[in-house]
């Protein structure tokens, strides 16, 4: 079996042990912290990736009717 801890041995471990966790809990906080500036960083990144895609998307349509608006006329005007 083993020897029990002195009273000064408890003292000093838990000591020690209370001051890692509370050492762990600053990390913690600290990452939970920054996941959440890193989440909202890429929400706002996706926003306006969307929001640029659906602008190219529009630019897109409207470049290739006028180019084939301008095609249909030069070729009609051929005939």
């Amino acid at each position: 079996m083993a020897i029990p801890l002195s009273q000064r041995e408890f003292d000093t471990w838990r000591e020690s042990d209370t001051a890692f966790k509370e050492q762990m809990l600053a990390h913690i906080t600290q990452q939970t912290a920054t996941n959440f500036d890193v989440e909202r960083r890429v929400s706002t990144l996706q926003a306006y990736q969307d929001r640029s895609n659906t602008r190219t998307g529009v630019i897109s349509t409207l470049v290739s009717s006028v180019v084939a608006a301008i095609v249909g006329a030069i070729a009609g005007g051929a005939r």
